[in-house]
């Protein structure tokens, strides 16, 4: 019967290939290289309004922030 010979085939191929997968250690993500900003000096910056300024530290912080969570991410799906 043709149909249990390709039942067999297929549950052969199904077993063989799920031997053949590569474990998580070969799927390791590396954590990139540091993120290196510019730094912007005091003098700079006097000429913002203190909103715009606000504004700024907001914004570095919440990608310093998010960096550190990618960060976590990466190491707690990786130990």
């Amino acid at each position: 019967m043709p149909g249990k010979n390709l039942l067999a085939a297929l549950a052969i191929i199904l077993i063989v290939s799920g031997c053949a997968t590569a474990g998580p250690a070969a799927l390791r993500l590396p954590l990139p290289p540091p993120l290196v900003l510019p730094t912007i000096p005091a003098a700079s910056l006097e000429c913002l309004a203190d909103d715009t300024y606000n504004k700024l530290v907001e914004r570095d912080v919440r990608q310093r922030e998010r960096i550190i969570t990618l960060e976590g991410i990466i190491r707690a799906t990786f130990p």
